[in-house]
């Protein structure tokens, strides 16, 4: 792992340490792999699905990555529910897309869970 990460903003080299330990002691982490199954998305809309995964509550944050190129869609994944993940698809291209995800494409889901809650946490 680096030690070091270097970016350039405006064109301005910008250094800054990784803080591992910090970010750690803020959340419990948990991982799945769901497969989500696309076969053709129309113009400017989109498509959800729900899966399980034991432990996600409201409030968590949920990341979900592809291992294929999905050029033109835009994925994004939220707790709906205890144990339940919102995963919904958007084609951005402005054409009907066949998509990349017709074959079912396995994506790997991490879920950030806050340590401490706030005694207001929006439970909706």
């Amino acid at each position: 792992m680096a030690t070091d990460i270097e970016a350039t903003t405006f064109g301005t080299p910008v250094k800054s340490r990784p803080r591992r330990a910090h970010f750690q002691d803020q959340f419990d982490v948990l991982t799945a792999t769901v497969t989500v199954t696309e076969a053709s998305i129309a113009a400017d809309t989109g498509s959800g699905g729900t899966f399980t995964v034991p432990g996600v509550e409201l409030g968590d944050f949920v990341f979900i990555s592809f291992g294929v190129d999905a050029p033109g869609l835009v994925v994004t994944a939220s707790p709906s529910a205890a144990d339940t993940i919102r995963v919904l698809v958007y084609n951005v291209e402005g054409t009907d897309a066949v998509t990349a995800l017709s074959t079912g494409a396995a994506a790997n889901v991490i879920v950030l869970k806050p340590r401490k809650r706030p005694s207001n946490w929006a439970q909706n």
